[in-house]
Order: C-alpha cells, then structure tokens, then sequence
C-alpha cells in the first residue's frame, strides 16, 4: 500500500514552500469510464488495490485502449488561487503527450499550465518507483489566472499499446 500523504517525490524546491495538496477527494469527472475504478479513484489517499485504485482509458482488462483523446477534470467546491506542482501517477501505460488547464473562474476561460508538446522538459521529473507505477511531477509557472475552480488532464494518446491508466492525480499549491 502506498500512503500518498508521506511524499518521497519531494524536490528541494518544493521542501522550501509550504505546498498544500489540495485536490484530495474533489470531485472528478472524466471523458470516458473505463474498465477499472471511478474516475474519483485518483484523487483518494491510497493505493491497496491494483485494479479498482486506478482510473484506465481500456476497453476490458487486456488494456485495449478505448480510441481517441480522454480526460479527466478535478471540480473544487472553492475557488483555489494557487497552482504550484501537479503529480500525475500513471500505470506503465502511461502518457507523454498530454497538457493541463486550469479554468478562470473570473475570465470564464481556460488556461493552459502545462503542455507536453512545449514545456520545458525541466519542470517534470519523470521517475519509475517500481513495475507499476510512473510519476510526472510537474513545476507549474506563469499562471496568470488569480483563481480556478477546475483542472482538466487532456491525454492526447497513451505512450504504450494500452489505454492510459492513473492511480493519483494531485494538486499542490503555496499554503496561504
């Protein structure tokens, strides 16, 4: 079992702020259901089961990726003002082109904070804790948005032949 709450993927820049993980057990909705667990599996606070703790883009359990683009979309009962740090959790079938945005709540629009196809590879850390699991941490910069209701993960295509599979989709920002 994995406790979300102890962090081992800790930077020294995320060590020097104090970070909130505000997006435990928000609402999620997603593009398409698929064939494990809800898509609010992403966002509870720990791992004890392979198959109903993650949310995956498969037709059956062979992996078979439901075809086209997918996405899952954080909903916060407050407006947030602060995005610092994303950590995404994949599955081996992972993503790597894929982009996040936020919505405005003040401008009614979406901004884009992070994108595969552009961002600096700097900002995300990319490392393999064991057989199963992929973290992308990803520094967030330049939001010019002063508050958001709403994170929305696009996944344009899985990495792998399966269909893109997540344990954890989190959201930090500086405590206020």
């Amino acid at each position: 079992m994995i406790n979300y709450f102890s962090d081992p993927f800790s930077s020294s820049y995320f060590l020097s702020c104090e970070l909130k993980l505000f997006s435990l057990r928000t609402i999620v909705t997603a593009s398409v259901t698929g064939n494990l667990g809800p898509p609010s599996v992403v966002v509870t606070p720990f791992v004890s089961d392979w198959l109903k703790d993650r949310w995956q883009a498969a037709k059956d359990l062979t992996g078979a990726p439901i075809p086209g683009p997918h996405w899952l979309q954080l909903d916060f009962p407050k407006p947030a003002s602060s995005l610092n740090r994303i950590l995404i959790d994949f599955e081996v079938a992972l993503s790597n082109d894929y982009s996040i945005d936020i919505f405005c709540v003040s401008s009614n629009t979406w901004q884009t904070v992070h994108d595969t196809r552009v961002a600096d590879a700097q900002l995300t850390t990319k490392t393999k804790q064991n057989k199963m699991h992929v973290f992308h941490d990803i520094v967030i910069k330049d939001v010019t948005c002063k508050s958001f209701n709403k994170i929305k993960l696009k996944i344009r295509r899985p990495a792998t032949r399966f269909g893109t599979s997540i344990w954890r989709f989190e959201a930090y920002g500086v405590s206020k």
